[in-house]
């Protein structure tokens, strides 16, 4: 398992280097919302999701548990935020840099959306905050490669998003390469959370 979780660090950190070129010349359409690549986002964030709920095993133990339930829990978060909390199925128009969406003061349904987020919100902090097994993780054997690629393609994607001509990238150029990161940094989560299963289950 340790063998495959290096092996998809070396292709994630491949295609990083590869995303850089691929950003002057793919059509920036594919960076779109809702289009190609944040597809594949929320795919890889729904795949995280059913991964760490399938990690907590029966007969696991309770640390553990609360670790992957916690994961799960974020990972879904970050799915309704990818989808704009239900905004990508109420298009307005498109522009240069893709389409527009309703307006969240005009969104049809955003007092239901804000509740439920603001409940789901409070009960995975409260979750978070109570039970998720930081000092047992962090006495853990950490995936520092794995850590390393979250926190670059986290680098990566702030630049190209807000400072793209310090990569040498005009706007559009910058989204794409910014897209790319963003599914990167994503699908570096399931590794790391096998990784880490299998880390603290060691300390158990």
């Amino acid at each position: 398992m340790k063998r495959f979780y290096l092996q998809t660090v070396r292709v994630t950190f491949a295609a990083i280097l590869l995303s850089f070129p691929l950003a002057f010349v793919l059509p920036v359409e594919i960076s779109f919302e809702n289009a190609v690549l944040e597809n594949i986002q929320v795919i890889v964030l729904i795949a995280t999701t059913i991964l760490n709920l399938l990690l907590c095993g029966k007969g696991m133990e309770r640390d553990v548990k609360f670790f992957h339930v916690s994961i799960a829990g974020i990972a879904l978060l970050l799915v309704m935020r990818e989808l704009s909390w239900g905004r990508v199925f109420f298009p307005e128009g498109i522009e240069e840099s893709g389409p527009v969406f309703v307006d969240m003061s005009d969104y049809p349904f955003k007092i239901p959306v804000f509740i439920f987020v603001t409940l789901y919100v409070i009960a995975l902090a409260t979750l978070i905050f109570k039970h998720f097994p930081l000092k047992k993780l962090l006495r853990s054997e950490l995936p520092i490669a794995g850590l390393i690629i979250l926190t670059l393609t986290g680098i990566l994607q702030y630049t190209a998003e807000h400072k793209p001509g310090i990569l040498r990238m005009n706007r559009l150029e910058g989204q794409i390469f910014e897209e790319f990161n963003e599914l990167f940094f994503y699908s570096t989560l399931p590794g790391i959370c096998i990784y880490l299963n299998k880390s603290l289950k060691r300390k158990t």
